[in-house]
């Protein structure tokens, strides 16, 4: 189990989708309390997905990790209100059994792991949203990636949003 000296950490979640039913994509970055890089992932959905699908996939992709590491006590952001909501009231918002079924499952992590879930504005989501763009760049449709290691060209949005993660 990974442990900070609080025990505090901090996964910012986004999605996006290129218009009606287009390619779609999501990421995530999960720091420590100090700001600092544990690990990243993205995925790509290819074409025919709305972006409430990609945000909500981010969310669950993001409560699935906190779960595989075993942390506690782990706050979870997302800059989408609508998929906030979705996970919240899943009968008001979707439709698709299998979505009843995934955000029925990531609720039970979510209590598991004592996650907290909450909204983040856009302008403050510049890590998320930078993996984010790099799995719509990616060709693969379908595929999920764990990044281990920062990509050099994070960094400096890493390192700009510290103080924001660090003093929550």
């Amino acid at each position: 189990m990974l442990s900070s000296p609080s025990g505090s950490y901090k996964l910012s979640t986004s999605g996006v989708s290129s218009g009606d039913q287009g390619s779609s994509g999501y990421g995530g970055i999960l720091r420590d309390e100090s700001g600092c890089w544990i690990r990243g992932f993205t995925g790509h959905l290819g074409n025919g997905s709305v972006r409430i699908e990609a945000e909500l996939l981010a969310i669950l992709k993001g409560v699935e990790l906190i779960d595989s590491l075993r942390l506690q006590n782990a706050t979870l952001e997302t800059d989408s209100l609508d998929a906030l909501r979705a996970f919240e009231k899943p009968d008001l918002y979707m439709k698709s059994p299998v979505w009843m079924a995934n955000i029925s499952g990531c609720q039970k992590l979510v209590k598991k792991n004592d996650i907290t879930l909450s909204s983040v504005l856009p302008e403050d989501n510049k890590c998320a949203k930078f993996l984010t763009q790099l799995a719509m760049d990616d060709d693969d449709e379908d595929e999920y990636a764990d990044v281990l290691d920062p990509p050099p060209a994070i960094q400096s949005l890493i390192l700009a949003d510290k103080p924001k993660v660090s003093k929550d």
